[in-house]
Formats: structure tokens, C-alpha cells, sequence
């Protein structure tokens, strides 16, 4: 958990200032009928309690900055640690933990991502974020991105936000897989971090 930033709520304010991994103890109205949690359907979102939550494969996906080369350009956003996939040629690497998904018929999914790639102009790498049922299905992909999302100049490291909405009318109520998978060719390199990951329902956020 970052000490870094503070998270806020102002009594009659329209919504709080969050970060991940904070408990959120707010319940909001949902469709008109019952409320439902605020807090973080992900465990340790920002990566920072290392490595709880989360099942990487490999191991090594998840990254400590202080262990990276003082002129290397990568940073976490939060805290010291970032998830990195990618970054190998010919392979499939993922980052996945249980969730259990309230009655809600939309999630929304906010945090920092970046992709930076060495790429010829088409599509070689790729990667989803998806929720899955218990064989492996995918119940709904919350974001992709491939080599060609690359940052125009890859020497100038920044995050960038990401937020979607997930339709979850199918799955709420279960307990479900949050999965995020990267798999790359046999040629170039293409590396997708990721940081400070929540996924509440969409009134919430």
C-alpha cells in the first residue's frame, strides 16, 4: 500500500479521490433498486504487496523499480512495483487472480498501462485483458493492445491512463478471472506495463 497519496471524500461531494488499494467503504445505488461496494474487486491493484493476489506466469512479470538500473527510463506509477508482460519473443505470459463480481451490469476498469514496441507497421504482438469462467471462456474482454499502440518516441517513458467499461450483466454475482495475457512472436519485442489497477462497478468510478 502507497503512503504517498491520500485518499479523499468530501461529505456532499459528487464522487472521492481514490488510489488503488484503499479501502473504499462507500456503497452508491445501483439501477435503481439496492447499493452496491465501492471497494476494489482486485487485490493489491497497484502490485505494491508483492505478489499477493495476483498469479504470474512467469514469476518475473512482476517488476521492483529499485532492482532496475538507475538510468533505466521504467518507473512504477505507485509504490516500487509494476507488472511487466511481454518483453520475450515466442511467448505467452499472463497475470491472473479470482475475483468475486457483485450484481452490477457494468464494472468499470481504471489504472496506467504503456506499450512500447519495436514494430514494422503491422500487428506481431498482442494483448487482452479478459474475465474468464472456470474452463477458460472469456466472459468479456476489457481491453487490448497490440505493438502498433506502441508510444510514438519509446525512449520517453509515461504512463497512460486506461479505462473501459466491462458489461457484466453475465456474471454478476459469480466469482470469475480477472486475466491479462501478451503474447508475442518470434521477431521485434514489445513490452506492455501495467500499474495501479482497479476494477469497481461502473457507478462507482
Amino acid at each position: 500500500m502507497s503512503l504517498r497519496v491520500l485518499a479523499i471524500c468530501l461529505v456532499g461531494a459528487i464522487g472521492c479521490v481514490d488510489v488503488p488499494d484503499y479501502d473504499d467503504p462507500r456503497q452508491v445505488p445501483f439501477e435503481g433498486d439496492g447499493y452496491v461496494s465501492c471497494e476494489n474487486l482486485l487485490d493489491n491493484g497497484d502490485f505494491d504487496s508483492s505478489p499477493v493476489g495476483w498469479n504470474f506466469n512467469p514469476s518475473s512479470l512482476l517488476i521492483d523499480e529499485r532492482q532496475l538500473g538507475s538510468d533505466h527510463p521504467f518507473r512504477a506509477s505507485s509504490g516500487y512495483y509494476f507488472a511487466w508482460l511481454g518483453g520475450a519473443n515466442n511467448a505467452t505470459r499472463s497475470a491472473s487472480q479470482r475475483i468475486e463480481v457483485p450484481h452490477t451490469s457494468s464494472l468499470k476498469l481504471v489504472g496506467k498501462h504503456f506499450v512500447a514496441a519495436e514494430t514494422t507497421g503491422r500487428v506481431e504482438d498482442t494483448l487482452k485483458i479478459d474475465i474468464v469462467d472456470d474452463t477458460g471462456a472469456v466472459l468479456a474482454t476489457a481491453a487490448s493492445f497490440t505493438n502498433l499502440d506502441s508510444a510514438p518516441d519509446t525512449a520517453s517513458f509515461y504512463w497512460k491512463d486506461l479505462r473501459t467499461d466491462v458489461a457484466s450483466q453475465t456474471f454478476g454475482g459469480k466469482t470469475v478471472t480477472f486475466r491479462i495475457t501478451a503474447v508475442t512472436d518470434f521477431a521485434n519485442n514489445t513490452n506492455f506495463l501495467f500499474d495501479t489497477l482497479q476494477l469497481k462497478p461502473a457507478e462507482c468510478l
